[in-house]
């Protein structure tokens, strides 16, 4: 209700599926093979905003293993919210 729009996301990644930050700050995801519990690509998503443009501080994604029954969304744009 704060944006007052619409968002659009694409799932990117699901249950499984591992987060993870570079040493530069960068975000990527790991798409596992399920199969074989191994990591068929590696998808760089992005660096983390530090403010929100109205100057709020920003908490960046916690990295790890994405839940059973959860997915990771993303947007086309660099400020899309995610």
């Amino acid at each position: 209700p704060w944006y007052g729009g619409q968002v659009i996301k694409k799932v990117v990644g699901k249950e499984g599926d591992i987060l993870s930050y570079d040493d530069k700050g960068n975000l990527w995801l790991a798409v596992i093979n399920h199969e074989r519990s191994l990591p068929e690509k590696h998808i760089k998503v992005g660096k983390h905003k530090e403010l929100a443009r109205d100057g709020r501080k920003l908490t960046p994604i916690k990295t790890g293993i994405i839940p059973k029954g959860k997915v990771f969304v993303t947007g086309e744009h660099e400020r899309s919210f995610d």
